[in-house]
C-alpha cells in the first residue's frame, strides 16, 4: 500500500514536470512566432496580475504596452494566436 502511494506520488510529479517542460516549450514558441512577424519577443500577460489604481500600460516594466483586447473576436486557438502566452 506504501509502495503504490509513492509510485503514484512519483507519477504526479513526473506528470506535472513533463506538463511544466512543455508549457515552456510553447511559450519559447509563441516568441519565435511573435519575432518572426515583428513583434516584441517578450509578451508580459498582466491578465494574472492584481489590479492596482496606477496606469497598466505604463513603462515602468520595460516591454512595449500590448493590446490584449486585439484578438479577441479573431476565432483564434491559442496555437494560432501569436500573442497567446500559457500561464503555469
Amino acid at each position: 500500500m506504501l509502495f503504490e502511494a509513492i509510485i503514484l506520488d512519483g507519477l504526479s510529479l513526473t506528470t506535472l514536470r513533463i506538463q511544466y517542460i512543455y508549457l515552456l516549450f510553447l511559450n519559447r514558441r509563441h516568441a519565435k512566432k511573435r519575432e518572426s512577424l515583428g513583434k516584441s519577443a517578450v509578451v508580459l500577460d498582466r491578465s494574472m496580475q492584481k489590479i492596482k489604481i496606477l496606469d497598466l500600460d505604463s513603462k515602468a516594466d520595460g516591454l512595449p504596452p500590448v493590446n490584449a483586447e486585439e484578438h479577441v473576436f479573431d476565432d483564434k486557438t491559442d496555437w494560432d494566436n501569436e500573442d497567446f502566452v500559457y500561464v503555469y
